[in-house]
């Protein structure tokens, strides 16, 4: 006689999940793993709107405004930048989706657009005036929103990688920069047009940089090398540890 497929056990709620955490019946580890699990499960397509194809090549980076979580910033290796307006609108039940076009883009063809793949973007933390971008064409770019227009050009050693902006400043608008030809974080000063500040320690080219949510002048960086290194930009010899 075959047997029947044991049966597997039903996970916890996440509420008696607490409740054993709680009685330390459970570790802080298993009540995040089933956070994790909860929320990836209600994870949905939205059936109200689908984002029309901005680019024509791979996208490369995202990022979503801080200040209002309605406009999306794309990347591509095409050279194109697009921002979308993403806010979800509740219609009839069974409406068909409305396909969002993209409200600006810029390209190749825009005066002061990036010549190549644009591998980093992010807005600027705190309304969604500016934002930045980073290339394969050597070049990290500030940009007016209202204007499409460049605000700030500082170039680099090589291609950039990584652009990041901090999302909690209120002393300082620096946009770390990182790539190849060079092992040094550039921190680019869009109030000055300067990007003389360097941090030094890596012994090979870099690949991503981003800041802390909570120390406004505390950083993070790693690249080819296989560090992490932790740096505080207000000092000379920054590197806190690696």
């Amino acid at each position: 006689m075959s047997r029947a497929p044991a049966k597997r056990p039903s996970a916890l709620p996440f509420s008696a999940l607490l409740a054993r955490r709680e009685t330390g019946a459970s570790s802080s580890a298993a009540c995040q793993s089933r956070a994790c699990q909860l929320r990836l499960q209600s994870l949905g397509l939205s059936a109200h709107l689908e984002v029309a194809p901005l680019h024509a090549e791979v996208v490369t980076s995202l990022d979503l405004d801080v200040a209002e979580g309605r406009y999306l910033l794309s990347a591509s290796a095409d050279g194109s930048l697009g921002i979308c307006d993403v806010q979800d609108q509740a219609r009839e039940p069974g409406a068909p989706a409305v396909s969002v076009e993209p409200l600006a883009i810029v390209d190749r063809a825009t005066e002061n657009g990036h010549r190549a793949g644009v591998s980093s973007a992010q807005w600027f933390p705190h309304d969604t005036g500016l934002f930045v971008s980073g290339s394969f064409d050597s070049h990290v770019k500030l940009w007016d929103t209202n204007t499409l227009s460049v605000a700030c050009d500082f170039t680099m050693p090589g291609r950039v990688h990584c652009v990041a902006m901090s999302p909690v400043s209120v002393a300082h608008t620096l946009v770390a920069a990182c790539g190849e030809g060079s092992s040094l974080v550039t921190l680019c000063d869009p109030l000055t047009g300067n990007a003389a500040h360097t941090l030094s320690g890596h012994r090979g080219s870099l690949w991503t940089a981003c800041w802390s949510p909570r120390h406004e002048h505390q950083l993070v960086s790693a690249g080819t090398d296989k560090s992490v290194r932790v740096w505080d930009v207000r000092r000379s010899g920054s590197c806190l540890r690696a």
